[in-house]
């Protein structure tokens, strides 16, 4: 009976381990991803209960990061700054199938790839915006959500989508369980600029996934993705928009952007609930791209897990993206390269409570085609170091 009940606790550890780290890729990059205290996920889905006094279909959540960053490179000035975000977060659940929210956060309004507020200007006033606005109706196993809603596709790493991204239109999420296995399918049609005379700046996009456990500690995860983007009005862009992909001398983009994009994960839960050991590549290649710099790759590697007191987690990647393989509008801006990087990544991230986290991050990144350099030494490796302390309620 004790080998049975020590056999029993073992497997629980396991599947609480597998299920810690599943969803794995689908959180924000510290230029790795982001810490489930600061999921970039629908208000309201894993939020905590209602607090008193308010209605039960009312939920309201929040988080705080506090941030010190240091930047350095050969030949170039060092940079220092303090960065703070704040986010507050209500989903109102109107009826069994209909749910609305809303959420505000701190940062600059036309920079949709983060709502960081750097500490500077005479101690002015921070600004605030709305980065969520959205209806979501529930049909089965279908959902549907509409506004500026939360990025539908999972699996994915912050080469293509930033984790502060919010797309502005509709989208579909579709799942079916049957035993180990789990099937899905998610789509997302996004009104990038509307322009008052002639055609829109629009993408769409299909994802499918599959889950398998394949063993009571073992999960494996794949998706394949579709992304067909139409950039026809470009007025509402503007520098931090453009970035670093390609344009010709009248400012319009050389390359179509139509991305195919496969990932997979195996997570291995085998040494407790406490260490999950993860394995994560991600692949994009741009079928549209008017140049040979047209795919770019991201391995991933990560010990532990977070959100629980006392848990640690190690993560370590590495990443090369070329000029025109992904649209850099939308991509990471975790280093000052949005394409056409080699990148590494090590970060460490603690839970000193249930809702306090504390993330030490350190990136090396430089050009990869020295030809589309820009600004920046081809040679010299860019340093950047975050220390970060996140609390959520």
């Amino acid at each position: 009976m004790r080998q049975q009940q020590a056999e029993t606790a073992r497997r629980i550890d396991a599947v609480e381990a597998v299920l810690d780290a599943a969803g794995y890729l689908a959180t924000e990059q510290s230029a790795g991803p982001q810490a489930a205290a600061t999921t970039n996920s629908v208000p309201g889905a894993t939020l905590p209960a209602p607090a008193a006094g308010l209605p039960a279909e009312l939920t309201i959540a929040g988080d705080l990061r506090l941030r010190y960053e240091a930047n350095w490179s050969h030949g170039s000035p060092n940079r220092d700054r303090g960065v703070l975000r704040a986010r507050l977060g209500a989903r109102y659940q109107a009826t069994p199938w209909l749910a609305v929210g809303a959420r505000l956060v701190t940062g600059d309004s036309d920079d949709p790839q983060s709502a960081d507020a750097t500490l500077t200007g005479f101690a002015d006033d921070l600004s605030v915006a709305l980065d969520l606005a959205w209806a979501e109706l529930r049909l089965g196993a279908v959902m549907l959500a509409g506004g500026k809603i939360v990025n539908p596709f999972v699996n994915r790493t912050e080469m293509l989508w930033d984790g502060d991204v919010n797309p502005q239109g509709v989208s579909a999420r579709w799942a079916y369980k049957a035993g180990a296995i789990t099937l899905g399918a998610n789509a997302l049609w996004f009104l990038i600029d509307e322009a008052p005379a002639g055609p829109d700046s629009r993408m769409w996009g299909v994802q499918g996934t599959i889950e398998a456990r394949v063993a009571n500690d073992v999960v494996v995860s794949g998706a394949a993705a579709w992304h067909d983007y139409s950039l026809s009005a470009l007025g509402g862009g503007d520098a931090g928009d453009f970035r670093s992909n390609l344009r010709d001398p009248d400012g319009r983009y050389l390359s179509d952007f139509r991305l195919l994009n496969l990932n997979a994960t195996a997570t291995w839960a085998g040494l407790g609930a406490h260490w999950p050991v993860a394995l994560a590549g991600d692949y994009v290649r741009n079928l549209g791209a008017a140049t040979a710099d047209n795919s770019g790759w991201w391995l991933e590697s990560r010990l532990g897990r977070i959100g629980h007191k006392g848990d640690w987690r190690f993560t370590w990647s590495y990443a090369e993206v070329e000029t025109d393989a992904v649209f850099a509008a939308f991509s990471h801006d975790n280093t000052l390269l949005a394409t056409n990087y080699r990148q590494q990544v090590l970060s460490v991230d603690y839970s000193f409570s249930k809702p306090l986290m504390l993330t030490a991050t350190y990136s090396r990144v430089k050009p990869l085609n020295p030809a589309h350099a820009g600004p920046f030494d081809p040679v010299q490796w860019i340093n950047r170091l975050r220390l970060n302390m996140t609390l959520g309620w």
